[in-house]
């Protein structure tokens, strides 16, 4: 069995999506280390990947944001978030989708934006 996997941090402060190497049985601490604090799964994507975000980003006063376009909803997350693939039986993989995929499917904005989205809804 191989000892690292390809993921990409999503990184909402500086706006960038990279590729980085993991260890293929990626604690809780590394993934709580990639978002900043406490994991919730936050979307399913094709393939078996998956992104992960910290749980509790919005109660951190969060100044930056990242947004997903899935499955004709655009999901907003606030901080860091990383994208891990999983195999059949949901172990961590290499992330299968195409990072310009990734990079194409998010968008960054910060917390203005974000607030004259939501109080648009009211």
């Amino acid at each position: 069995m191989k000892k690292t996997a390809k993921a990409y941090h999503i990184n909402a402060v500086e706006k960038t999506i990279t590729e980085v190497e993991v260890e293929h049985s990626l604690s809780l601490r590394q993934m709580q280390f990639y978002v900043g604090g406490l994991i919730e799964t936050a979307v399913h994507l094709p393939k078996e990947d998956v992104i992960f975000v910290n749980e509790e980003g919005l109660l951190c006063g969060p100044e930056h944001f990242f947004q997903v376009f899935f499955n004709n909803e655009l999901l907003s997350f606030a901080g860091d978030g990383i994208v891990i693939g999983t195999d059949d039986a949901g172990n961590n993989d290499d992330v299968k989708m195409p990072l310009e995929e990734l990079k194409k499917k998010v968008i960054f904005v910060d917390r203005e934006t974000i607030l004259q989205m939501y109080e648009g809804l009211k």
